[in-house]
């Protein structure tokens, strides 16, 4: 008898196995260099000349320039696919917004409340996660100049942006007394809901400080570990500042580009819109 039940768990287990196999993969768009290479990743945004991608293992930057006309066709398409406008945190079905819903507070005073952004406000092109912690020494230095960098970037970029707190304290009380002795300015995730946001506690190294940039999907672009190594947070700060300069900035030598890509969108806009429909 016992034979017979382990020999059905083995064909059972087989079958489930072969189901799996049998499911196909979904891969990432292909996109092509000018030089005829070819990566896998899907659009996380365009920004001027600047387009980003979340790839399989890694974020990648390009310029217009850099891609092949036929990738150039593709990638207004996935533009005109994406709503022209970013949603409200409450609307968008992005990575990061999902995962953080309902999960956050942010310090008012001397008073912390939900963190509920008005429905005019956009969700971020980009997101901070630090971790942190009461009782870490390097944190606590740390923290008071990543408070001025924050507001630095918050004045310039305003919504574009944002910063997420992820506690490592020891409990609730330790942490909202972290949050209010150094008025950290931005939202953190409530002590409560820190088992429920593997988007983020996933970038995690072996230490804090650690700080990471991730993409509105909670793909990293920047981190404080390279595999164990620890770079630190100063590093990602620098690296972040750069790449909103790139993204932000003048941008000088891209406007041929630009406006190439822009007259591409309308005329695939155009397309799309006058388009008969199949009977």
């Amino acid at each position: 008898m016992k034979s017979r039940f382990t020999l059905l768990c083995c064909l059972l287990l087989c079958l489930f196995l072969c189901e799996l196999r049998a499911k196909p993969v979904a891969l990432p768009p292909a996109w092509t260099l000018l030089d005829g290479t070819q990566f896998r990743g899907t659009l996380s945004g365009v920004y001027g000349g600047i387009v980003i991608f979340d790839t399989i293992d890694s974020v990648r930057t390009l310029g217009l320039g850099q891609l092949s006309e036929s990738s150039l066709e593709e990638l207004a398409e996935a533009v005109l696919s994406k709503p022209a406008v970013r949603l409200s945190w409450s609307k968008s079905i992005e990575g990061m917004p999902v995962a953080l819903r309902k999960k956050l507070s942010i310090l008012s005073g001397t008073k912390t409340s939900a963190f509920n952004p008005l429905e005019t406000c956009r969700t971020p092109d980009f997101y901070l996660i630090y971790f942190s912690a009461a009782w870490c020494g390097p944190c606590r230095r740390f923290t008071p100049e990543l408070i001025k960098t924050y507001k630095e970037l918050k004045a310039s970029h305003g919504d574009k942006i944002e910063l997420i707190f992820v506690s490592r304290d020891r409990g609730a009380t330790e942490q909202l007394g972290y949050v209010k002795q150094d008025q950290m300015p931005w939202p953190f995730v409530n002590f409560k809901s820190l088992n429920s946001v593997e988007l983020l506690t996933r970038w995690l190294g072996p230490g804090i400080p650690c700080l990471v940039a991730v993409t509105p999907e909670g793909n990293v672009i920047y981190n404080s570990y390279r595999g164990q190594e620890y770079l630190g947070p100063d590093s990602v700060v620098k690296n972040f500042q750069k790449l909103l300069s790139l993204v932000y900035g003048k941008q000088e030598g891209m406007q041929v580009e630009v406006q190439a890509f822009q007259a591409l969108l309308k005329r695939r806009s155009a397309t799309t819109v006058s388009k008969p429909l199949a009977p």
